[in-house]
């Protein structure tokens, strides 16, 4: 079986001097050829690093999560069984006082906290976007959220004596 169609495998008759648009046309290809592998190369790079992460970021996220729920309920109990063995009304108030107390304390901590995260997120962003290289990584701990509320609260022996007696 024989075409009458020209080869087109074989490339010019070497005959034929190679058209210099042609050439400068199938350079101009390779170059955007090379560049787009090296960016999805690039691409490729990023994609793992950012992988991991957000990988570590979610493990981090996990973790800050156990420890304040594990806080929250704690204090809950605590503030729960204070409030059971309370004798009289102003020791209760006094217990709810403290309770709500530590809850300030500890959002007002676990605010600033977000607030340097998020400037220390916004200021790599930016060195970032600036094409300045990134610092050391930070260490894997997060700061301690502190204690969690064990047991009841310190009250002394003797409660004091109600002033409104039933």
């Amino acid at each position: 079986m024989s075409s009458n169609a020209p080869d087109l495998t074989s490339g010019p008759p070497s005959s034929a001097a190679p058209d210099p648009a042609l050439r400068r046309a199938e350079t101009a290809r390779d170059a955007v050829a090379e560049a787009v592998a090296g960016t999805l190369d690039r691409l490729a790079t990023v994609e793992r690093t950012a992988g991991a992460d957000v990988a570590a970021d979610l493990r981090a996220a996990g973790r800050l999560m156990a420890r304040h729920t594990h806080r929250q309920l704690a204090a809950n109990l605590t503030l729960v069984q204070g409030l059971m063995a309370a004798r009289s009304l102003p020791a209760m108030l006094q217990l709810q006082q403290d309770f709500l107390r530590r809850q300030m304390d500890w959002a007002l901590r676990d605010w600033d906290l977000a607030r340097a995260q998020a400037l220390d997120l916004l200021a790599e962003g930016r060195r970032a976007a600036g094409g300045e290289p990134d610092p050391a990584p930070p260490s894997e701990v997060e700061p301690e959220a502190g204690p969690p509320e064990t047991g009841p609260p310190e009250t002394p022996e003797t409660p004091p004596p109600d002033p409104h007696p039933a």
